[in-house]
C-alpha cells in the first residue's frame, strides 16, 4: 500500500535481505566519478546487484542490497556500516530511478538480485584509502 500511495515503502532489513549505507564521497573516489552513469555501470558490472540513491543530512548516499546472514562479518568499516536485523530501508517503487527521494541507480534485476558483500568491501575500502590519502595530500 505504502508503494501504491508515496512510491516509497519502509522496509524491514535482515527478513530477505540487507543493505550496505554507502557515503557519495567514498563511492566517488573509489570509482573516480560522480557521474551516475559510473555509479551505475559499477553497480552492474562489479557489484552484480541492486543500488539505491538517496538524500540525507550529510548529502547524497547509496545503499547496496546485499544478503542477509544472521551472522555476517563485516570488518570495521564504520562509514559504510552493514543494516540488517532491526533497520529499516526505504525502498522505492522499481521504476523510481529520479530525484527527489529514494530512487534506483541500479533496479534489481531479478527476484533475490543482491550485491556481493566482498565487492562491497573492496570499493569501500579503496574509496576510504583514497579519501585518507587525499587528506593527509591537503595537510
Amino acid at each position: 500500500m505504502q508503494w501504491t500511495e508515496a512510491e516509497v515503502a519502509l522496509v524491514p532489513l535482515g527478513v530477505r535481505f540487507a543493505a550496505v549505507r554507502i557515503p557519495a564521497a567514498i563511492m566517488h573516489a573509489a570509482i573516480g566519478s560522480e557521474e551516475r552513469d559510473a555509479v551505475a555501470d559499477v553497480a552492474r558490472d562489479i557489484f552484480r546487484g541492486p543500488v539505491m540513491a538517496g538524500l540525507r543530512s550529510l548529502g547524497l548516499t547509496y545503499w547496496a542490497l546485499v544478503p542477509w546472514r544472521a551472522s555476517v562479518y563485516w570488518p570495521a568499516l564504520p562509514d559504510t556500516p552493514y543494516l540488517g536485523k532491526g533497520a529499516y530501508l526505504s525502498v522505492p517503487t522499481i521504476d523510481r530511478t529520479e530525484l527527489p527521494g529514494p530512487h534506483w541507480i541500479a533496479p534489481p534485476r531479478y527476484a533475490y538480485d543482491l550485491c556481493s558483500l566482498e565487492r562491497l568491501f573492496d570499493v569501500g575500502m579503496r574509496g576510504s584509502h583514497i579519501l585518507e590519502r587525499d587528506a593527509r595530500t591537503r595537510r
